[in-house]
């Protein structure tokens, strides 16, 4: 490379031959210069490094990178096909229901990048959510019955005719007001019960429903066999009026088992090993800014885990979709931020260097 006389602005200044070099530089023709290379100039500020040498400069990127994200075990396999060789990676992490294939993992004597992979991230159905956020709640009768309605499609047992009697007759007791419950030899419940409704004021009659039901759901999208789950009703006779419930028994494990089918499913169709874990040097979405310079996971949290996961010295960044859907600026998640928020969210990336302990914890007052 060339050297260049730094002094030579100071020993032309004072007779104007410097005004003549800068207008001679200014003047100058455009020269076309080569992709691929890297050039130094001489400027009236001084040299300057023009790099061509990075991919915007080229007909085709000089690799693959970058991360997809696919929902269901027959998508991953696909690119899985496409794009592994002999020394790519696969990681199973349980925790976060998702399976990630390092298709440019380095080999055993030689290294590699590591940035271009495969994310199978599994999403809860609508029925399974559905069920999930409604196991334990009380409910009231109106409530208890619109909402066996609208799932039958999902209980196996009793029969679907029979649930739906079953949710009529506590919709026709809600002006009633209970006073008891007995368990029958069958198992199943009885109400006993007094019309409060003019024209059959004084009438008494029984509710018997069952102690246990079964649904089938499927946990994540994309699985193509149900799971049976039991589910134990329960009721509270709350004043004059009925509010029931159900408990779903261990759904965690039928999540569970729904997960481990999905790593049978990926297993059966390759050669590679699952490793249980996590890669090492995940991706990560840098953010140069003017005050604050962002560095994220590029993985997305799981919904609704920004107050876990934030905190004093970590945010956490909703990352809408720009112009023609490509990546737009991330943007601090607050705590007023939208709730639920269609866009997936990153967290602050932490090293795992041990770092010295923070001087204080923080205030009282602080918005985490």
């Amino acid at each position: 490379m060339p050297s260049y006389d730094t002094n030579l602005r100071a020993a032309t200044a004072g007779d104007g031959t410097q005004a003549v070099i800068d207008t001679a530089i200014r003047s100058a023709a455009p020269a076309e210069l080569t992709p691929g290379k890297v050039y130094v100039v001489q400027t009236p500020n001084g040299a300057q490094q023009f790099d061509l040498t990075g991919d915007q400069y080229k007909a085709l990127p000089s690799r693959k990178t970058g991360t997809t994200t696919v929902r269901d075990a027959k998508s991953f396999l696909a690119l899985w096909g496409k794009h592994s060789d002999a020394a790519s990676e696969i990681y199973s992490d349980a925790d976060r229901l998702a399976i990630t294939a390092v298709l440019n993992a380095s080999a055993s004597d030689t290294a590699d990048w590591g940035d271009h992979r495969i994310r199978l991230e599994l999403r809860e159905t609508e029925a399974w959510k559905a069920w999930a956020s409604n196991d334990g709640k009380l409910m009231g009768q109106e409530d208890f019955a619109e909402f066996i309605e609208d799932h039958l499609p999902e209980i196996l047992k009793p029969a679907a005719a029979d649930m739906l009697e079953i949710a009529q007759s506590i919709q026709g007791t809600v002006k009633a007001e209970f006073a008891s419950g007995t368990r029958l030899s069958t198992g199943q419940r009885q109400l006993a019960y007094t019309e409060t409704v003019t024209a059959k004021a004084g009438q008494k009659g029984t509710l018997t429903i069952p102690e246990t039901f079964t649904v089938g759901l499927l946990p994540f999208e994309g699985l193509t066999g149900g799971y049976s789950i039991d589910a134990r009703l329960r009721y509270r006779i709350d004043g004059p009026g009925l509010k029931l419930a159900y408990k779903l028994d261990r759904p965690a494990d039928a999540r569970a088992k729904a997960f481990a089918d999905v790593i049978g499913q990926v297993a059966a169709d390759i050669d590679h090993p699952i490793l249980n874990g996590t890669p090492t040097g995940a991706p990560l979405i840098r953010q140069p800014g003017e005050c604050i310079a962002v560095t994220v996971d590029q993985a997305p949290i799981e919904p609704g885990s920004d107050p876990q996961i934030r905190g004093p010295n970590r945010l956490t960044w909703c990352a809408p979709p720009g112009p023609g859907n490509q990546p737009g600026r991330l943007l601090w998640v607050y705590p007023g931020h939208r709730d639920p928020c269609p866009h997936p969210h990153h967290a602050d990336h932490q090293c795992t260097t041990r770092r010295p302990p923070a001087a204080a914890p923080p205030a009282a007052n602080t918005l985490f």
